[in-house]
């Protein structure tokens, strides 16, 4: 078994997957493998809700999308694949279309036969989104985090499980906002000033979208980048991210690659925007394929004239 550790909203989980070692095997053997595997989705878990949910986001976190290809790293003579679920996941099946399909009460099982598929999952370069044949699953279960009230009315509304994603990493944003505009300045926020200030020296007159070019720029040239392993393995709060001693020490952190780029940009009391983005190689997001977003990398954007300036924080 190999293990590895996948870092989630704020903590480092443990993946394991298996190796099969099997001996014996000669030039023009068949292998048969048959194997199961179940996702638990259980959403009304003690674990799912109170103070501990946002360190236990377990399944629901990474599976809401996901993709399931059919070729591997070694050539396939026959295959079987089925998908077993009841309707109540909300779950939707794109993609290529199932061989078979059998509905009993609320229980649905699809099945996908293929043959004599070559193997070519590990060519250098390939994407086997764009070329291959694989299926697309979508959960949309009936879960209230999913459901959102508005701040005027009240009415609860059902929100996109990507929208939920994007306002955990985003819900801060008015705060730094607040904090960069505030007319009681803090230590923290006078070091982050008086960076920007001496970064931004004899471009005063220029437009505020290249001396935020030139901040960003001195940021992935000269700064560090910490990883922050430390804090996402600890089960508690493991320091505050005092960007202000960061920009100082010119070190960026990656509990707060967004915070700080966010905070840079409202001391120019200019709006920005963000744009989540993926390697062309993974694929493309589209209207079925979202991926969980927790991983995907992004951009922020100010007015550059009549167009944007776009910039991607350092990793």
């Amino acid at each position: 078994m190999q293990r590895a550790g996948v870092r989630t909203t704020i903590t480092n989980e443990e993946a394991w997957s298996y190796l099969l070692d099997v001996a014996g095997i000669r030039t023009g053997d068949v292998v048969e493998f048959r194997w199961n595997y179940m996702v638990p989705y259980d959403v009304n878990a003690p674990r799912s809700y109170g103070w501990r949910a946002r360190y236990w986001v377990d399944n629901w976190s990474r599976l809401t999308s996901w993709r399931v290809f059919f070729h591997g790293t070694l050539p396939i003579r026959k295959q079987r694949t089925e998908i077993l679920y009841h309707r109540k996941h909300g779950l939707g099946l794109m993609g290529w279309p199932a061989t078979d399909r059998q509905e009993e009460g609320d229980e649905v099982r699809c099945a996908w036969l293929m043959e004599d598929l070559p193997a070519c999952m590990d060519e250098v370069n390939a994407r086997p989104a764009d070329h291959l044949p694989h299926i697309v699953v979508r959960l949309e279960p009936d879960d209230p985090r999913y459901w959102r009230r508005d701040h005027l009315s009240g009415i609860p509304a059902q929100q996109p499980y990507w929208l939920y994603v994007l306002r955990q990493r985003e819900d801060k944003a008015l705060w730094w906002k607040q904090v960069a505009r505030k007319n009681v300045p803090d230590h923290q926020n006078e070091l982050l000033k008086e960076f920007i200030r001496t970064t931004t020296l004899g471009q005063d007159q220029e437009p505020i979208a290249r001396q935020i070019e030139r901040i960003h720029e001195r940021i992935a040239a000269e700064f560090t980048y910490e990883p922050d392993l430390a804090w996402y393995d600890s089960d508690r709060w493991a320091g505050r991210s005092r960007m202000g001693d960061q920009v100082k020490e010119g070190q960026l952190r990656a509990i707060s690659r967004y915070d700080l780029y966010a905070k840079i940009i409202d001391h120019y009391f200019v709006e920005y925007t963000t744009a989540y983005v993926m390697d062309a190689r993974v694929g493309r997001i589209d209207d079925r394929y979202i991926t969980p977003l927790w991983g995907n990398e992004f951009l922020l954007a100010v007015r550059d004239g009549d167009g944007l300036l776009w910039m991607f924080p350092r990793r």
